[in-house]
């Protein structure tokens, strides 16, 4: 058994607390070959971070939003940007070209993000949407008709159909 006996176990804690310290939302694996590290023997620790599945409800992945079929999903949507670019019709274009049955392409004064809402049970088909529009935020609403999916695009949305950012 040699002096530094403790020492080692410490410095691997250590090295774990900076680790959740500093990426407090990435999952922290850790493998260990203890050997005869604990006796006074060698041994070695590794430490893997990788991201955890999101928590948010709001976000979607590409592997989480189930198939279906596009055509029978009609969007309708909304600019909120208070802006006639044309930003509603350029993104209805997208998501056509992405199978999706058109809806109307229209402003709107709320809300303060962009948003895809979709109606009650078809969570799938608002997940579609999201992820052909870079993934924007989801959440239902009551009020929408069966296979109906509104988006509302604001200030923040960026995705596909978004004028590019003016360069200075």
């Amino acid at each position: 058994m040699g002096p530094y006996r403790g020492w080692r176990l410490t410095v691997f804690v250590v090295s774990i607390a900076l680790v959740a310290f500093a990426a407090p939302t990435a999952a922290v694996i850790v493998a260990l070959s203890l050997g005869r590290a604990l006796d006074g023997g060698s041994g070695s620790a590794v430490l893997q971070t990788s991201d955890p599945p999101s928590t948010d409800s709001r976000t979607t992945e590409t592997s989480e939003c189930p198939t279906g079929d596009n055509a029978a999903t009609t969007v309708d949507v909304k600019n909120v940007t208070g802006t006639n670019d044309g930003l509603a019709h350029r993104v209805l274009d997208e998501l056509a070209n992405n199978g999706f049955e058109r809806g109307t392409a229209t402003d709107a004064h709320e809300p303060p993000s962009s948003v895809v809402r979709y109606a009650t049970g078809q969570e799938a088909a608002g997940c579609r949407v999201a992820e052909a529009l870079d993934r924007l935020p989801v959440e239902p609403d009551s009020n929408l008709p069966a296979g109906k999916v509104s988006v509302f695009l604001n200030t923040d949305y960026h995705g596909p159909g978004a004028l590019p950012e003016p360069t200075t």
